[in-house]
């Protein structure tokens, strides 16, 4: 009898200190997940108020460049902020049985994605234009000043990237909170939920960035090389299907050697353009003279000039060459060789060619 109910006390005693356990580590992750937030938003505000309004005031940046560098932080910055206060009133009424995860509501992470979607997506228009700062003391002493001294060091990139980190961020934050919860816990089934919507924004907001990333070298490519749009206009292959379906994911770009060709027999330096299914090749447009006749005329200025294009269903073989080489052979016995700055930049682009080809086998 003593031994039975020694037994019950000290199940019981065993079940409490775990629960008290549990109810500890959520509270410690609850907290950490409102001090990041509360640092976060607090970073956002400091770009807004330091950075973004006093340029806009000072007139040391056009409206154009200070919408291209902070984008939609602004609006961002709103729904943190209540994000932020529904995370503290929840935790100031924190009990063991208290739910958190739930305060991540669809409708709000749809809000959420569409608003991060567009700054993603311009954010490396942003570094791009941050780059030119330099070039500007007035606005390079500023920004210097606010960064050393309101900033404790922290530079104003620093700043920017920490949107493009935040999704990521939150998956770590609610996986671990899902360590800390026990299986028969009520908010075990919203972490479980939050965890699967965050991953779907995750992946949409990556896809999104690829699309985007891939439309605007294309038009950049379009806007800089002669001959292209030409190329591209073509509305209809002889399989039947449309040019612009076989432009996948811009994937790199940069200098090769052209070797040899089913047109050239000598070797010529040119700039390729690959993407994920298809690849261009150009040469630099040297001639000034021409340049500036274009543009007395009013016409664009190309800085490369459309040389061919490799189909990826035309690829019969890739080969690697000796050490800086690799070659690409077509249907019909068509080749192509290439020089390389480098061993290892001849991987890359040969890597690069092969994980692309790898959707059409």
């Amino acid at each position: 009898m003593f031994l039975t109910t020694y037994t019950r006390i000290w199940r019981a005693a065993k079940q409490a200190h775990i629960k008290i356990k549990n109810h500890v580590s959520r509270l410690r992750v609850v907290h950490e997940i409102v001090s990041v937030e509360r640092s976060y938003t607090k970073s956002l505000s400091l770009v807004i108020d330091k950075f973004m309004t006093p340029l806009r005031e000072k007139a040391l940046l056009p409206e154009a460049s200070i919408k291209t560098v902070f984008c939609n932080i602004p609006e961002i910055y709103k729904i943190h902020q209540t994000l932020l206060q529904t995370f503290e009133e929840r935790l100031d009424a924190w009990s063991y049985q208290q739910s958190f995860a739930d305060l991540f509501k669809p409708d709000l992470l749809l809000q959420m994605r569409d608003l991060y979607s567009k700054y993603i997506n311009n954010y490396d228009s942003a570094m791009e234009c941050i780059k030119t700062f330099k070039g500007q003391e007035n606005l390079a002493k500023f920004i210097r000043g606010v960064e050393d001294y309101e900033c404790n060091g922290t530079d104003l990139v620093s700043f920017l990237v920490m949107p493009v980190q935040r999704f990521p961020r939150y998956t770590l934050l609610i996986k671990e909170l899902n360590k800390a919860t026990d299986k028969s816990h009520p908010d075990k089934t919203n972490i479980t939920n939050v965890l699967a919507q965050l991953e779907r924004v995750t992946q949409f907001l990556n896809e999104s960035r690829r699309k985007h990333s891939s439309q605007a070298k294309l038009e950049q490519m379009v806007d800089g090389t002669d001959g292209i749009q030409k190329y591209l206009s073509v509305d209809e292959l002889m399989d039947g299907t449309k040019l612009e379906d076989r432009l996948g994911d811009f994937i790199m770009e940069g200098p090769l050697i052209l070797l040899s060709s089913p047109l050239k027999g000598g070797s010529v330096s040119i700039y390729v353009f690959l993407f994920d299914g298809i690849i261009f090749f150009a040469k630099h447009i040297h001639n000034s003279t021409i340049q500036s006749i274009r543009g007395v005329l009013g016409l664009k200025k190309f800085k490369f000039s459309l040389l061919d294009a490799i189909d990826f269903r035309d690829i019969v073989y890739l080969t690697r060459l000796e050490e800086t080489k690799f070659g690409i052979t077509l249907k019909k016995d068509k080749v192509f060789k290439f020089e390389t700055s480098s061993s290892s930049n001849r991987e890359q682009w040969v890597r690069a060619i092969e994980t692309s080809l790898g959707g059409f086998s």
